[in-house]
């Protein structure tokens, strides 16, 4: 790993400053509504392996689980790899792990929820580290939450992107552009999301994505013809992530959540 994966202990200017968001900006263009000084600490690590990725992410929530660090979103990308939720087994893979290898991508097993998935280049990946009790909010309130705001996003990009509440993930007609899958522990949440941006969908041929048979993988670009840098789509969707966070804290009921 990097010098700049090593998670600091103190104050981090990262590329999308730390802060309140400029809601003006927000309204008129969610990926250009900084978030200057905030709560939330947004930090953006580029293309990093997923086991790599995953110790950031371990020693940033012990962080926060301890109060040495503000609640924290990482934003990132992986090398090919296709990751299994506790919920998994070894099921949903269309091809062997051999054919899987020489195409080049790992599998790894998770303890997140959700069941099998894929990442890779092309792909925001997103790590929100945050501390659920301390805003008062329920597991099932944050999730969709986080499903909502990026909902908002792919719509600002011109996607005409919808959450469906029986199956978690962000959809397209049917089609699904962004999954979700999380973890808490000890009142803090760990993984996130992933958004499919300018993905090479036939990764996902090699897999049933989520336990969902029939349905079909697409991204930002093979609906629009166009895609943002995951830069900027993670700009947008730090600001989203953190007004509507603002807008429920406090709400720990499903019934309240949605009001």
């Amino acid at each position: 790993m990097g010098e700049d994966l090593v998670v600091p202990h103190g104050p981090v200017l990262s590329p999308f400053g730390i802060g309140r968001i400029d809601e003006k900006r927000r309204q008129h263009d969610p990926s250009r509504a900084l978030v200057i000084a905030s709560d939330i600490q947004v930090r953006w690590l580029g293309t990093v392996p997923y086991r790599d990725a995953l110790a950031v992410q371990l020693e940033t929530h012990r962080a926060v689980v301890e109060h040495r660090s503000p609640d924290t979103l990482l934003l990132l990308q992986h090398p090919p790899v296709y990751t299994l939720g506790k919920r998994g087994d070894q099921g949903g893979f269309l091809l062997t792990r051999e054919e899987i290898g020489r195409r080049g991508a790992e599998i790894v097993a998770t303890d997140r929820g959700g069941l099998l998935t894929f990442h890779g280049p092309g792909q925001l990946v997103g790590y929100p580290i945050l501390a659920l009790d301390e805003r008062h909010l329920s597991l099932r309130c944050y999730v969709d939450v986080l499903m909502q705001a990026l909902a908002r996003v792919l719509k600002s990009f011109g996607v005409d992107a919808a959450v469906d509440a029986s199956r978690p993930g962000v959809y397209v007609q049917g089609r699904k552009i962004a999954s979700v899958g999380v973890r808490l522990s000890e009142g803090v949440t760990r993984h996130g999301f992933a958004v499919n941006l300018t993905t090479d969908l036939s990764w996902f041929d090699a897999i049933v994505p989520c336990g969902l048979h029939g349905v079909k993988a697409t991204s930002l670009q093979a609906e629009t013809g166009t895609s943002p840098t995951p830069e900027k789509f993670g700009r947008a969707a730090a600001a989203e992530l953190e007004a509507g966070l603002r807008q429920k804290q406090g709400k720990r009921s499903e019934t309240s959540c949605r009001t």
